[in-house]
């Protein structure tokens, strides 16, 4: 990526309400470990089980099932999406 090229903005929006909450985690673990951090700059967000947005966890290690554990959003911060899309995420409480 040259100097005056900034990386690609993407959010990873994962986990919800539903019933495949931890597969959906697992998914945006692999989709964020194999992204190019050069090129791209990741905002995870999850939802947790109940439906509240938060910032979402940025070690794709932390999304995988271990031993048999499903991984689950917890929250952390209560995010929402900003107006007009040119700010990106803004925390509206600290949890």
């Amino acid at each position: 990526m040259s100097l005056t090229t900034k990386p690609i903005k993407i959010a990873i929006i994962y986990g919800g309400r539903s019933s495949e909450h931890s597969v959906s985690c697992i998914s945006a673990g692999a989709i964020m470990s194999h992204l190019d951090p050069e090129k791209y700059e990741l905002y995870p967000i999850g939802i947790t089980q109940q439906g509240t947005w938060t910032v979402g966890e940025s070690d794709p290690e932390k999304l995988r099932s271990t031993n048999g554990a499903m991984p689950t959003v917890t929250l952390t911060k209560e995010v929402s999406l900003a107006a007009g899309g040119s700010s990106g995420l803004r925390t509206v409480r600290s949890m």
